[in-house]
């Protein structure tokens, strides 16, 4: 506890105890709670930093964040309560873990945060206050001292509530609300942010370089609106100069597949060094290994007439979008220059 803090000892416990297991204790799980512990203690503080613009209205991409991040809230408590009542609590505390960790912390404050030094409006920061302590309140018996330290400060910040501690709300069905319906833009830019990221992590030589980004192949206007409407946040938040739509596909690039799109990374040179080109090898390696498996298990006539329809439909899918990956990667390697 003197090493730790107690919040992160008691997290490192409960992960540990995974439900039908021996408890097999690891230290380094208590140094996942403490960074847990820095993780939300941070994102307060960049809260607690905003400067209020009473005029200013919420954007419309805090409202898509905002309703998004709603229902995946309302979805994890359902799993939560699924999980208390089979008395899996660790699983419980995993859920919520990647809920404030992933969710919250990662994305949500990270779209509707303003730029540098430009003050926030009013309703947002209303909004992300209300769901910060709704994030304390679920884990407060996980996390006691840290989440009743914290929903003290969220007060001083303006949050109304007539609960003096944060266990008096433990058992508040206000938190029950109605589920909002999920924002499909929001996951979509999600997406996007994802794979630029990935892409460029696998490219050493851009990894860290703000890059120009061009979309080509089968998008809808929906999606031609998502970008247009959201293209500083994807710039932003992926590190990029710019990104634009495109009917061809342009030459000097490195690109992935994703679903009907094709992501293109514009550079001026293919490949800076041999470690580069070993990376592409490797990864189309892996490509067909999985292309191979899967065409099997499709062939093998048990699998296809005793799997469900669904589980049939994602390997096919999933067939589908690693070729596509494949191919683009052998193009490219075939065409270094």
């Amino acid at each position: 506890i003197e090493e730790f803090g107690a919040d992160a000892v008691r997290v490192g416990l409960m992960l540990s105890s995974a439900a039908g297991n021996d408890l097999l204790f690891d230290e380094s799980l208590c140094q996942q709670g403490k960074n847990f512990a820095n993780k939300i203690w941070n994102a307060y503080r960049l809260v607690e930093g905003w400067e209020v613009n009473e005029n200013q209205k919420m954007p419309e991409l805090n409202k898509a964040a905002i309703q998004w991040y709603k229902n995946l809230f309302y979805q994890t408590l359902s799993t939560i309560d699924d999980h208390y009542s089979k008395y899996r609590i660790s699983d419980a505390l995993m859920s919520l873990y990647k809920l404030i960790w992933d969710d919250f912390c990662s994305w949500f404050l990270e779209m509707v945060k303003p730029n540098y030094r430009d003050p926030i409006d009013r309703d947002t920061l209303a909004e992300v206050k209300v769901l910060f302590e709704n994030n304390l309140r679920l884990l407060h018996p996980f996390m006691p001292f840290i989440t009743e330290e914290l929903n003290k400060k969220i007060k001083g910040l303006g949050l109304k509530t007539d609960k003096k501690f944060l266990v008096e709300s433990l058992f508040d069905e206000s938190i029950n609300a109605a589920v909002p319906e999920s924002n499909n833009s929001v996951d979509k830019i999600i997406e996007i942010i994802s794979t630029i990221r990935s892409l460029k992590s696998d490219n050493p030589s851009i990894s860290n370089e703000p890059v120009k980004v061009e979309i080509s192949g089968k998008y809808d206007a929906e999606f031609q609106k998502i970008i247009s409407d959201h293209e500083a946040v994807i710039c932003k938040t992926a590190n990029l100069t710019s990104i634009k739509l495109s009917d061809l596909e342009p030459s000097n690039s490195i690109t992935v597949i994703s679903d009907q799109i094709k992501i293109h990374i514009l550079v001026e040179k293919l490949f800076n060094s041999e470690e580069e080109i070993k990376k592409m090898k490797k990864e189309a390696s892996k490509l067909a290994e999985e292309i191979k498996r899967i065409k099997q298990k499709l062939d093998n006539k048990k699998f296809v007439e005793n799997a469900p329809t669904e589980v049939i439909k994602k390997e096919k899918q999933k067939l589908s979008e690693f070729t596509d990956k494949f191919e683009s990667l052998q193009s490219t390697l075939s065409n270094p220059d």
